[in-house]
């Protein structure tokens, strides 16, 4: 799918996501999950809006990033 759609965000994906040490710092506690980070990797956001709402475009223009 992520081919076909050409999307071209960071997706990670694993059979224990929940597990990973990723997950652990983060606070990913469910998946999907959509986290903005700043140019020097920390968390602006840790509840994002998904990608096709319109609140994300806002929110990434507030951020300026």
């Amino acid at each position: 799918m992520i081919q076909k759609k050409d999307m071209t965000e960071i997706q990670l994906l694993s059979d224990k996501a929940l597990e990973s040490e990723f997950a652990k710092a983060y606070k990913v506690y469910t998946i999907p999950r959509f986290i903005i980070l700043n140019p020097e990797g920390n968390i602006v956001d840790a509840n994002a809006p998904f990608p096709s709402n319109p609140k994300l475009k806002e929110l990434l223009n507030e951020l300026d990033l």
